[in-house]
Formats: C-alpha cells, sequence, structure tokens
C-alpha cells in the first residue's frame, strides 16, 4: 500500500517560505524535522502509522531543502543557531504550543540549539544525531570517517556522489527514482557548506553535550544500532539530565534512518515515549 502524504502547504519565515505537510487530525503535534539534504517525505511511513495518525502529524522542508526557498545570504544565515530561530519561528506561527519534535540527523542538531535558545518542548526524538559540537573536535569523536560524512558539507554533488550519499542515507534502498533522491540533488550545495563550516567554529552556538546535561526536556534517542556516520561509543561519553528510560534505544538492525529502514520498531518506540509522557492523542 502506497504511504498515505498530505498535500504541501506554505508559510513565510524569516528564511524564507518554507514548505511543510500536516495531518488532518486536532490531536496533540509531533513536528519532524528531516537531516541533510533531505526532505519532509522521508517520514511517510510515519504518517502512515495509524496509532501515530491520532496526533497533529507536521513535516516540514528545511531552508534551501525540498520545495522549501533557497536561502539568499550564504554563509551568513545558513547557521544551525539561526536554523534553530527559525524552528522556533515555525512552532510559534504554526500554533503548535509545545509540541514533540522528532530531529533526524540535521534536525536533531537543529532542534538540540533550540533548547540552548530556551524553546519550550514537551518532548524531543533524536535519531542519528549525536549531542556534539559546535567545533571541529567533538565532530570527530561523534561522527565516523567515511567518504559519505566527507560529503556532509560539500558545496556540489556529482551524479554519483548524490546516489551514494542517498543510499547511505538510507540504508541501500533502491531510492534513485523516487522524491527521496531527487531531494539529495535539489538540496542547495551552499547551505550545506555554510552549515558545516560555521558548525566547526568554536562558540558558534550552544554546546550540545552542555544542552542535555542541563536541560529538563524529555529526551528519547532512537538510534540504529548499524548506522554508517555515527560513532556509537560516543552516546557513552554523554550525560543527560532526562533521557528516557536512561538509556539510547538501540534498533540494532537500522543504519542512519530507522525511521525508514524499520518504521515498526520505530514507530512502536516512539509511541511508548509519547505514551510515558502523557502525550497521548
Amino acid at each position: 500500500m502506497e504511504p498515505i502524504l498530505t498535500a504541501t502547504a506554505y508559510i513565510h519565515t524569516r528564511l524564507g517560505r518554507t514548505a511543510y505537510m500536516a495531518s488532518g487530525s486536532i490531536g496533540p503535534p509531533l513536528l519532524f524535522v528531516h537531516g541533510n539534504s533531505c526532505c519532509k517525505e522521508a517520514f511517510a511511513k510515519q504518517f502512515d502509522n495509524s496509532a501515530l495518525r491520532r496526533h497533529r502529524l507536521l513535516a516540514v522542508d528545511l531552508p534551501g531543502h525540498g520545495n522549501s526557498d533557497d536561502v539568499s545570504d550564504c554563509p551568513a544565515d545558513a547557521t544551525l543557531a539561526n536554523f534553530a530561530r527559525w524552528l522556533q519561528e515555525l512552532i510559534q506561527d504554526l500554533g503548535l504550543g509545545r509540541p514533540v519534535v522528532v530531529g533526524w540527523s540535521l534536525g536533531g542538531h537543529i532542534a538540540i540549539e533550540g533548547l540552548g535558545q530556551g524553546m519550550a518542548l514537551a518532548g524531543l526524538v533524536l535519531c542519528g544525531t549525536p549531542p556534539a559540537g559546535p567545533g571541529a573536535g567533538e565532530m570527530e569523536e561523534a561522527f565516523m570517517p567515511s567518504p559519505e560524512m566527507a560529503m556532509t558539507g560539500k558545496a556540489a554533488f556529482t551524479e554519483a556522489e548524490a546516489i551514494r550519499y542517498c543510499d547511505s542515507l538510507y540504508g541501500g534502498a533502491d531510492l534513485q527514482n523516487t522524491g527521496l533522491a531527487k531531494a539529495v540533488r535539489r538540496a542547495q550545495g551552499a547551505v550545506r557548506e555554510s552549515l558545516l563550516e560555521n558548525y566547526q567554529q568554536p562558540g558558534a552556538c550552544h554546546s550540545q553535550r552542555a544542552v542535555v546535561a542541563d536541560n529538563a526536556c524529555p529526551i528519547a534517542v532512537i538510534q540504529g544500532g548499524a548506522d554508517a556516520f555515527v560513532n556509537r561509543a560516543y552516546f557513552e561519553t554523554l550525560q543527560w539530565r532526562n533521557l528516557w528510560r536512561d538509556r539510547v534505544q538501540f534498533i540494532e538492525t537500522a543504519g542512519h534512518a530507522p525511521f525508514f529502514e524499520r518504521p515498526d520498531a520505530f514507530n512502536a518506540t516512539l509511541l511508548e515515549f509519547l505514551g510515558d509522557l502523557g502525550y497521548r492523542a
């Protein structure tokens, strides 16, 4: 059966016109924020889940990605701190109150920076997001060196690189004629380059390690055990103030996108977290 998706809608923000999709439910909001060079449609298998659809599901295209506008001023506007301000503006203007945010990879880093800036969330779910940086040293600890990892800050992809990067994101699924592959090709390379260059500078934004150690927001980490981008051992070096069930939830057979590769396991774990929060539809 084809996944259930909704029509794209638009809202004007500090970083131009932003595209998002939303389910028709009036339940508590659950906002999905994708990763580097991806798009909102990556979360189709969550929109297709009948239990999750009791919530008001929203997924957004980052600036310079998907159907959102390109960022007009790079590198000035393409920083993690500015993207976090954009996320807070989006939450406010869409009337989401204190939602639960599901942040994948870059999307999770943006949400952590938002917490550091004072963003109020009912909960945060991280996947493919080791809380690290700013600064190159911590990033080298948190991420595994690879040709694919090196592409995360590259200004332009060749066709072969786009295929390789897409494969690495989604666990090698054959996606070359899909919207997910087209999103990798469409992503604004200057944003990719500017975000990474800025994030490697010490003091560019809040320390992600410090945020998760100090912030009271409940945080669930649903992590692919076979994630080729992330150093699994790095999670053992972190202190958390409010980590759900006091441990990282590993889906051992999943890679960087557990919500896509193993949606049944991911969705079930996400629903358990929402239930423990009392965040029920």
